[in-house]
């Protein structure tokens, strides 16, 4: 992950500088996790990049496809904005919880639904709003805490768009599970969402931490349904080029340079 500096002092502690320096191979995630290995003194013609991926092939549960049933179970009446990841700041669930709340303020209905762990790390968030804030987030903001397979292919069927405005992501695969449901999605531009997310044509890039920026996207998607419709099917085709199968292929051969020295 890359992210702030304290982050980055998790890893790059002198003895772990030393290990990728080392070391035959050296697996990077994306185009700019690599950029940083390289920064640190990594020879780049050691550093092979393993895109992550998913099961595009693979059907989705059928009771992942009834949008109605999840809007039920969660009250939700209003076009909603989906998160999944741990609940920090780092991830960009504050600023969400922030932009969401500008927008209702604003006087157009939106809901938010964030599922993932360190629900309570966003909970006290959400407590310290003020009071006028606190009585929105009581009717708008659903944290679900970590959920199982089928409730997150139920969230990323049901909502009208999905967000993961984070600083710490060297990649973001829940941008790909995303796109298997064919939703616009909103990223930060930073970490390696950049890499992945083609601003304007697969989804939208904000600056990490401006709640204002990101409410300015949200709401573009949702006035601008074809462009949402647009940005979802871009990612949906995309998203064929990022499978396991593809990614095992890639690893092999890193494996292969790593034991025999050669490229």
């Amino acid at each position: 992950h890359l992210g702030g500096a304290w982050v980055r002092a998790h890893y790059q502690m002198a003895h772990q500088v030393s290990v990728y320096r080392e070391a035959a191979v050296v697996l990077a995630l994306s185009k700019r996790e690599a950029e940083g290995y390289t920064a640190l003194g990594v020879s780049p013609k050691r550093i092979h990049i393993i895109r992550m991926g998913v099961e595009p092939d693979l059907p989705i549960p059928p009771e992942a496809l009834n949008s109605a049933t999840f809007r039920r179970q969660h009250s939700i009446d209003e076009p909603f904005v989906g998160f999944l990841g741990a609940n920090t700041y780092d991830k960009g669930a504050f600023t969400l919880v922030e932009a969401v709340m500008q927008i209702n303020l604003e006087g157009v209905p939106l809901d938010l639904v964030c599922a993932g762990p360190q629900a309570e790390g966003l909970e006290a968030f959400l407590a310290r709003q003020p009071s006028e804030v606190r009585a929105i987030i009581r009717e708008r903001v659903h944290v679900l805490g970590i959920v199982d397979e089928t409730t997150k292919h139920r969230l990323l069927g049901a909502c009208s768009l999905f967000a993961l405005p984070s600083q710490v992501d060297t990649f973001g695969i829940v941008l790909l599970e995303a796109w298997l449901h064919s939703k616009p999605v909103i990223g930060a531009n930073a970490g390696g969402i950049p890499d992945l997310v083609e601003h304007e044509k697969t989804g939208l890039l904000v600056p990490f931490g401006d709640a204002g920026a990101l409410a300015v996207a949200i709401r573009r998607l949702l006035a601008e349904p074809g462009l949402a419709v647009r940005m979802g099917s871009a990612g949906h085709q995309l998203v064929q080029h990022y499978t396991w199968d593809q990614t095992y292929q890639t690893l092999l051969e890193a494996y292969r340079v790593a034991l025999t020295g050669t490229s």
